[in-house]
């Protein structure tokens, strides 16, 4: 299907779903719905026209793709007009009439984006669109992070998939119109759409990676719209961007923009920031539970490019020697060399997140940037020194966990002509999840021997630290030891001198045997939990320039203390101040966190149900608060709890007055 037949059918899906929400007796929801509907009607027209090659999206009175965002804005305006009991208790907050509506709209938006003629300047009305999806962002991330691994429920399935629908069509929407400038998806689009808000950005992009149209098993309805024909690019950019997101660019941002970027920042201080906006994206993505949802259902088929080099046909080996990971079935997406596209980018994330903050930021710089912060009131989380550390080394524990279907997907990596900065973060990743010790000999193997360069001293440390890490040691891995052999005398010196002050290094018994051949001594390694990294967060060429006088550093102080009261103070969406800071009647008795599909035991305790299902699995049939005996199916779901926090949200959502 087409851009402007797709367009076509879900504006006709879309009118559809607009009179059944007309006819409602709901009398607010009739109101808004009916000139909603007349103006999709026009659309059709309008589009219909086009079809028969009789005018272009840029005729009318007005271009489409200003119409088409007007109306997306309508739908996502919606929600908030229905009384309480139009809620179904499966959808959360968005019933099953509401999400079909705002996914067919946001469709047949981006469908209308990919028609602009190249050069047209975008609608003005988009960032409208982008500030209406927050109306909703708190019930989506209700349903695809709080009700997680409910896809196949009945009761949840075809929320779920709405919801995931919702993020794929808001997601094509800015895919559309970057690619159509000749651009592609960046960090700092994907920040901007998502306002700012850092779970926000992980929300959207969880719901894009884990969408499986042909393997979810649940349709909202006939009217759902076909999945975007350029998913699997939609896919691989959405991966790509998300190491962007940690990176100085992002967590500057908005000072770049409102023009008081302070070059005269310590580095210290800068350091800080940037280690703080990594610790609020890697809550996010604990929270989204991102990691094990995209390695237990991989954003593309995890097929190779069979050809007739070593390189290839080691790889495929060295994949094929463990078990493989749960995906979805090879007839989804094509065999393609995208189809690992997105493996750099989840190692690039992983290794990242990895990283601790810079020692060169004292406790003092910490106070003191935090102290700063907080006069700000900007309302995002902020974190100390020891909060840093605490969430880095909670990434470590879960990138621990999920160690063998991890590996399970880097180990499909393309490895002909692999990168140094690949490598280190394999090394990086190997040094708190310990790969399968077959796989990493064949993994290991398949590098070497794609590997038609003269090798550079990071690589071989790195790849030996990998091995280290693996207990692959020299007498079963005869290719690396004959190139840590080769090595010229100064080389060797500069890798043994590497491999003795990583951080990453696991074992030093293992490590002796690599440094034997390259005639160095070992020394005890470094605890990768606690050990902080010598250099900071910030790239060289990122650095801002550090003032040294401390007379100018104080005066420079002073001064930014005095703009920063000027700055102006947008109110960012708070998805998980909302979660955390509910009602405690409405919050689970475990995490503590507002409740979206809550149970009630027979001891009286509310639990979200998904949060004591992994209770339950961890200590089988015992009650977590009281230690009695428990099984999940004698706690009833509570459908008061449920509708008084869906009330809740609506009442303390982010709302604006409707137009």
């Amino acid at each position: 299907m087409d851009d402007l037949a797709l367009a076509a059918w879900s504006l006709d899906g879309l009118k559809q779903c607009l009179d059944s929400l007309a006819a409602k007796p709901n009398a607010a929801a009739a109101t808004r719905a009916a000139p909603i509907a007349a103006r999709v009607a026009e659309l059709q027209r309008q589009v219909a026209q086009q079809a028969c090659g009789l005018g272009s999206p840029e005729d009318g009175p007005e271009p489409l793709q200003d119409s088409l965002a007007q109306v997306a804005s309508s739908c996502l305006n919606l929600p908030g007009l229905l009384d309480d009991d139009e809620y179904s208790v499966s959808s959360w907050g968005l019933n099953p009439l509401l999400s079909q509506t705002i996914v067919l709209a946001l469709a047949a938006l981006a469908s209308g984006l990919a028609l602009r003629k190249e050069g047209c300047v975008p609608s003005p009305f988009l960032e409208g669109v982008g500030e209406d999806l927050d109306l909703i962002a708190v019930h989506i991330y209700g349903g695809l992070c709080r009700l997680s691994g409910n896809e196949a429920d009945e009761t949840h399935g075809p929320a779920i998939q709405a919801m995931k629908g919702i993020c794929v069509w808001a997601c094509a929407i800015i895919h559309n119109l970057v690619t159509g400038n000749h651009s592609h998806l960046t960090a700092s689009h994907l920040w901007d759409w998502a306002s700012g808000n850092a779970l926000w950005a992980v929300v959207l992009a969880k719901g894009v990676l884990t969408f499986h149209p042909l393997t979810d098993g649940v349709q909202l309805s006939t009217l759902v719209p076909p999945p975007p024909s350029n998913l699997q690019d939609l896919k691989i950019s959405m991966f790509q961007t998300l190491p962007g997101l940690l990176s100085a660019d992002i967590a500057f941002i908005e000072e770049v923009k409102a023009g008081y970027l302070e070059y005269d920042c310590p580095i210290a201080h800068r350091n800080v920031q940037l280690a703080i906006h990594r610790a609020q994206l890697t809550v996010a993505i604990l929270d989204c539970d991102l990691l094990k949802a995209v390695l237990d259902c991989p954003p593309t088929s995890m097929e190779f490019e069979h050809d007739h080099s070593t390189a290839a046909t080691t790889t495929t080996t060295a994949a094929a020697a463990v078990p493989s990971s749960p995906s979805c079935p090879s007839s989804s997406y094509p065999s393609s060399s995208s189809s690992s596209a997105w493996l750099p980018s989840l190692a690039r994330m992983v290794a990242e997140l990895l990283g601790l903050p810079s020692s060169a930021a004292t406790a003092e710089d910490w106070a003191e940037v935090y102290s700063l912060l907080q006069e700000e009131c900007t309302g995002h989380e902020l974190f100390s020194l020891s909060d840093a550390l605490g969430v880095r080394d909670a990434w470590a524990a879960e990138v621990g966990l999920r160690a063998a279907s991890l590996w399970r997907c880097l180990f499909h990596l393309k490895v002909a002509g692999i990168s140094r900065s690949l490598l280190e973060d394999l090394a990086e990743i190997s040094s708190v999840a310990v790969p399968d010790q077959h796989g990493a000999e064949l993994f290991l193997e398949a590098v070497v021997a794609g590997h038609h360069e003269e090798w550079d001293v990071a690589s071989v440390a790195a790849a030996t630290v990998f091995a280290s890490n693996a207990e692959v040691v020299p007498s079963t891995h005869v290719s690396f030891l004959y190139v840590l052999a080769d090595l010229p005398a100064h080389k060797k010196d500069l890798v043994s001198s590497q491999l003795q002050r990583s951080t990453a290094v696991r074992s030093a018994s293992v490590l002796h045997h690599w440094l034997a051949i390259l005639g160095g001594q070992p020394s005890p390694p470094h605890d990768p939990l606690t050990s902080l990294h010598s250099a900071g967060f910030l790239k060289t060429d990122q650095r801002i320039p550090e003032v040294e006088e401390a007379e100018v550093a104080e005066a420079a102080l002073e001064a930014r203390l005095a703009k920063r009261s000027q700055k102006p103070r947008a109110e960012p969406l708070k998805l998980r101040k909302m979660f955390q800071n509910a009602p405690k009647d409405l919050c689970c008795a475990l995490d503590g966190k507002l409740v979206i599909d809550p149970v009630r035991s027979p001891y009286g305790h509310l639990f979200e149900r998904a949060t004591l299902a992994e209770a339950l699995r961890q200590h089988p049939g015992r009650c977590p608060l009281t230690d009695n005996a428990l099984v999940l199916e004698t706690c009833e779901r509570d459908h008061v709890v449920r509708a008084a926090a869906v009330r809740w949200v609506r009442e303390n959502g982010p709302r604006r007055a409707a137009a």
